[in-house]
């Protein structure tokens, strides 16, 4: 369920269609909105998570089902004034006149984001608490976001840490706030080639395409350092030999998939894994891939796809020419439950 059906389940309880809310929004009454209805049969479905966001944002003292009423006359207020104001509250660059209510907006959509999210899982929050003092500062950040997308990934900051208390302290709080929606971008371009959730392989990005997301990485901490021109540091990829498998391979997607560089039967017996120029990922990198990552078996599908012989070749020639296949494979409990895809070399 997505913020926009759980706030009309609640909205309908409250006025009772559409009709009654067009007419609310026609009145022009700007006045606090006084909601009275019998929210039980809603509030008492609400998840934990939601309502561990309803104690952040409203305070443990406000029930849920006031909570519930607060959330809805706010987005009531919010779309009315946008209604009413049309572009008279805009600048000709498209910006709000009245920055504070483009704060207090900014943080509403970003609890919205939050509760999204929160409506879509299918776990139970920790009972640990969440500080109180995380969610002033996540509040704060909140005030001066204005893209939609970096609300939703702002909303989901907030959920993690409802799911999983303490995982992200202050100072990885503050650089996170700091990133661009075009960062953030980028990121999201790169997470294909992040491997064992920690490491991302310059050999595998396209070269037209490597400088540029390398230095964005570095810019804004995600990684360690940068390669140093000249010279490549290699890292071993694991190896898995028997009397009936022979092949290199790395988890993809938190070992949610496995691909593999498969070799010829009786060759290569060295058993070395191919050798791969990889940079760690720093504290903010692995949150980053954390908040962002959704799993998606397309993702390994088109990285498996975009690795050629001639790329492989570059990386070392000899154990190249013994690959003679690649595969992705499917994993539950670090076990193959299907092959995905395959190719030949």
């Amino acid at each position: 369920m997505d913020f926009a059906r759980f706030l009309r389940n609640l909205t309908d309880c409250c006025w009772g269609n559409r009709e009654n809310i067009e007419a609310y929004m026609g009145d022009l009454n700007f006045s606090p909105v006084n909601v009275k209805c019998d929210l039980t049969p809603l509030i008492q479905s609400i998840p934990n998570g939601v309502s561990k966001i309803f104690d952040l944002a409203f305070g443990k003292m406000v029930a849920k089902r006031e909570a519930a009423k607060k959330l809805i006359e706010a987005q009531t207020e919010r779309q009315s004034r946008l209604i009413v104001d049309g572009k008279a509250s805009l600048d000709k660059n498209g910006n709000f006149l009245n920055f504070e209510e483009a704060k207090s907006d900014n943080i509403q959509q970003c609890l919205e984001y939050a509760i999204t999210e929160a409506l879509n899982k299918d776990i139970e929050p920790s009972d640990e608490s969440v500080s109180q003092t995380f969610f002033n500062k996540w509040r704060d950040y909140a005030q001066s976001i204005d893209e939609d997308s970096l609300k939703q990934f702002w909303g989901r900051i907030l959920v993690e840490e409802v799911y999983k208390p303490n995982t992200i302290d202050l100072r990885v709080l503050n650089t996170l706030s700091m990133l661009s929606s075009e960062e953030a971008r980028i990121f999201n371009d790169s997470i294909q080639y992040i491997i064992f959730d920690e490491f991302l392989v310059v050999d595998f990005i396209p070269s037209q395409n490597r400088h540029r997301i390398i230095e964005a990485l570095y810019s804004i901490g995600a990684i360690y350092n940068m390669p140093k021109s000249g010279l490549r540091l290699g890292s071993k990829l694991s190896r898995f030999k028997n009397e009936l498998h022979n092949y290199h391979f790395f988890y993809h997607q938190k070992n949610n998939f496995c691909i593999t560089f498969d070799v010829e039967d009786s060759v290569d017996d060295d058993g070395q894994g191919i050798s791969l120029e990889l940079l760690e990922l720093t504290t903010i990198g692995k949150k980053l891939y954390e908040l962002a990552i959704c799993i998606d078996k397309q993702l390994s599908i088109s990285l498996a796809k975009d690795i050629t012989k001639d790329m492989l070749n570059k990386i070392d020639s000899n154990k190249a020419s013994k690959i003679i296949s690649i595969n992705v494979y499917r994993l539950k409990n670090q076990t193959v439950t299907d092959n995905l895809f395959s190719k030949t070399l």
